[in-house]
């Protein structure tokens, strides 16, 4: 099954920022519905989590910089672990596809997730689809 989202859909679940512990999507119609799509509401990272883990069972650590990849998956910053993170909306598995968790600058032309990054806030895919 593929996901597809229109921009409504896109700002519906985008709710990502300073201080937060998920991802959550927001329904709208007669009551307004916020649903949790990545996180627990606690702060953190699972080591046993990079390779992949269910979303909403999976803590999350300052998500940031939400952007929907060339393959229909949601991206994000997490601010405070030093990591992006990749949201499989079909499966709802969530893995680490860059960052080692160390605040610091370097990793240049190796893998990326031996690079590390200090609070990274955006991210941004290239016409040829690389992250």
């Amino acid at each position: 099954m593929t996901t597809f989202l229109n921009r409504r859909q896109l700002l519906q679940l985008s709710l990502a920022g300073f201080g937060l512990a998920g991802l959550h999507r927001f329904s709208y119609g007669q009551q307004t519905v916020v649903r949790t799509v990545a996180g627990t509401g606690v702060p953190g990272f699972e080591e046993t989590a990079a390779a992949g883990a269910l979303a909403p069972a999976t803590p999350v650590n300052n998500p940031y910089g939400v952007v929907v990849g060339p393959d229909s998956a949601l991206y994000f910053c997490e601010v405070d672990s030093g990591r992006t993170r990749r949201l499989d909306l079909n499966t709802h598995m969530l893995r680490t596809v860059a960052g080692n968790g160390e605040k610091a600058y370097g990793g240049d032309g190796g893998l990326a997730s031996d690079a590390s990054f200090s609070a990274p806030h955006e991210i941004r895919f290239d016409a040829q689809g690389n992250l």
